[in-house]
């Protein structure tokens, strides 16, 4: 089981964040929803230019998406302290 595996372990259901480099070149956040640990996870296709944005549309995302209680989680280099 991989470090990530096992970190997430204990908060499925999860949306995650995480930093990409977008179509322009720039950095960007995209959030992905993971909903066990046997299944694929799966965005909603945007690229969120600040990481307060990128929170907001996961909670509504997650929200909209599963019936009941889900974890955000920050997975970005600057949550591991780099």
């Amino acid at each position: 089981m991989s470090f990530l595996e096992e970190l997430m372990a204990a908060v499925f259901p999860a949306v995650l964040i995480e930093l990409w480099s977008g179509a322009d070149g720039w950095p960007c956040y995209k959030i992905n929803l993971c909903v066990g640990p046997d299944d694929e996870p799966f965005g909603d296709g945007v690229e969120y230019p600040t990481f307060r944005a990128a929170w907001d549309a996961a909670e509504e995302f997650g929200a909209s998406m599963l019936p009941g209680r889900f974890h955000v989680i920050n997975i970005t280099m600057e949550a591991f302290g780099a």
